[in-house]
């Protein structure tokens, strides 16, 4: 017998929720005016907005209901919590792409980044959170706060070599394993893969230990 999917914020999860919050905004209402409208507790509009996932489509379309969305919008936006547990979103680099990484920065309880050439800019909530690991010859970063560590040149060969990733560790759902690509961005899930990152991240740390 199949067992049910434990529910959980996802990071399509959270996209989602993020919008429909935007939109609730938008019209003036609270979550406690709307939970009001449909006669339910303000948690199950919170669930929503929080991006826990499988999405239970009947709150949905009462939270449509409640907000007049138009049937095109709600649409597009039955679609995105049909996929709300995707595993993979892929995003060309633009708003989107940049929405989510400030949704990911300020949603996560600790960021790692590994950029050998440059120091990023992290969007997060809490900069003493974050840790980049760079090399010794990437410019200094202007963002205060962040811990850099730098690899030496004559230490050679370092774990995560040539692939560069920032890990978001959430502090609900899945963590989330970023890719940055010339033309797109692209965020994983994937058990194996944010692992794998986790691995580097830690070998990083006893490698400069």
């Amino acid at each position: 017998m199949k067992s049910e999917p434990v529910p959980m914020p996802t990071l399509r999860g959270r996209v989602l929720g993020g919008k429909l919050r935007d939109l609730r905004e938008a019209t003036g209402f609270t979550v406690e005016a709307v939970a009001k409208r449909l006669d339910i507790v303000e948690a199950r509009v919170q669930r929503l907005e929080d991006g826990v996932t499988p999405v239970w489509m009947p709150d949905l379309h009462a939270y449509f209901h409640a907000l007049r969305i138009e049937r095109r919008l709600r649409d597009v936006l039955i679609g995105e919590a049909v996929r709300a547990r995707d595993l993979y979103l892929e995003c060309d680099w633009g708003p989107e792409a940049e929405s989510v990484l400030t949704l990911l920065g300020q949603t996560a309880e600790r960021v790692d980044v590994l950029s050998p050439h440059a120091v990023p800019t992290v969007h997060v909530k809490d900069p003493s959170r974050c840790t980049v690991f760079t090399s010794e010859g990437a410019m200094p970063s202007d963002q205060p706060g962040i811990t850099v560590r730098r690899i030496p040149f004559a230490k050679g060969a370092y774990p995560g070599i040539g692939h560069p990733c920032t890990l978001f560790h959430m502090p609900k759902g899945p963590s989330v394993v970023y890719l940055e690509h010339v033309h797109a961005a692209t965020f994983i899930e994937e058990p194996d893969e944010v692992r794998a990152a986790r691995s580097v991240f830690e070998r990083l740390d006893v490698f400069l230990a």
